[in-house]
């Protein structure tokens, strides 16, 4: 990638970092100040590499990953769902037996960012294979204004 290529994925990752801190407004339990007026997207990003990690529907089709990748720009949708602030973070997938592309429910509760459930697209990158790809579901989708079809859509 080149350098202009670069800067110019770095600054809307960064973008895209501010969009969804400012979109879930304060934290709970009445820490004011600049540090604890908008979550950090490290915190919920870690939650959620480590649930696609312990789900074992995708180790099961791809083996363990190896990479884990959070997709820029747009990995990253906030807002509000029943369960309180809410998360989607789109992630890029690889194993050793395949590669495939996720996205996590993320909620922050009391005290952190708890994922919830999460919908992958795993295909096996044997070239003998030939199952399509796979849909992959673990715990439950919060409702959220985020339709059904445009996660499926964004998986494929």
């Amino acid at each position: 990638m080149g350098e202009r290529a670069g800067r110019i994925r770095a600054a809307l990752l960064c973008a895209t970092i501010a969009l969804a801190a400012t979109a879930c407004g304060p934290t709970h339990g009445g820490a004011t100040g600049p540090a604890a007026s908008t979550p950090t997207l490290d915190e919920a990003d870690a939650a959620a590499r480590g649930y696609l990690d312990a789900v074992p529907e995708i180790s099961d089709e791809i083996g363990k990953l190896t990479k884990v990748e959070l997709a820029s720009p747009g990995g990253v949708w906030s807002g509000h769902s029943a369960d309180g602030d809410t998360m989607i973070l789109t992630y890029r997938l690889k194993g050793p037996r395949g590669a495939g592309k996720a996205k996590v429910w993320v909620v922050r509760g009391e005290i952190a960012w708890t994922p919830v459930g999460c919908r992958a697209r795993v295909r096996s990158s044997d070239p003998k294979s030939p199952a399509p790809a796979k849909t992959v579901r673990a715990g439950r989708e919060p409702e959220t204004t985020v339709s059904s079809d445009d996660v499926d859509r964004d998986l494929l």
